[in-house]
């Protein structure tokens, strides 16, 4: 099983702007905003889908697509967020590699979706309050094999 200590690679390139720049901190906080971003957008798809259901008619999509970007602007304008996006913890890319397991998980990727909970585990291992309703999930949607061969990803990789 892989061990908590997924963030030293994250911040290998972080130690590295430090020695050979004098801006280090300047760069590493644009891309935790990069990383924010990310979040930000896996959070609107993820409520795009949440809120979709019936395509039929227009004024349904266009009330689908407004109460999904009314999720991505109040994340954007919440200014304490954004501030604390900033900081150089672990906690942002472990949530970002949660909610990208969230998406692969609704669009029917079982596999990549336990990949990125793989990579969410090695970075802090606060993810493993997902893990239960995350095996529940892939076993009542996708079924016993799909379940194996989670826990087979969850484990080696």
């Amino acid at each position: 099983m892989n061990s908590p200590a997924g963030h030293i690679w994250h911040f290998i390139p972080v130690y590295w702007l430090h020695k050979l720049t004098k801006h280090g901190d300047l760069i590493v906080k644009c891309m935790f905003q990069a990383i924010h971003l990310a979040s930000v957008m896996f959070v609107a798809k993820i409520s795009y889908l949440y809120f979709v259901c019936d395509m039929s008619s227009s004024t349904k999509k266009l009330r689908t697509h407004n109460k999904a970007q009314m999720v991505a602007f109040v994340l954007m304008a919440n200014m304490d967020d954004r501030l604390l996006s900033t900081m150089a913890f672990n906690d942002q890319i472990m949530m970002l590699y949660v909610l990208i397991c969230i998406y692969f998980c609704i669009n029917n990727h079982p596999a990549r979706a336990s990949a990125f909970l793989a990579l969410a585990l090695s970075i802090k291992s606060g993810a493993f309050l997902f893990v239960p309703s995350f095996l529940g999930v892939i076993f009542i949607n996708y079924g016993t094999f799909a379940l194996f061969k989670s826990l087979n990803v969850l484990f080696w990789v």
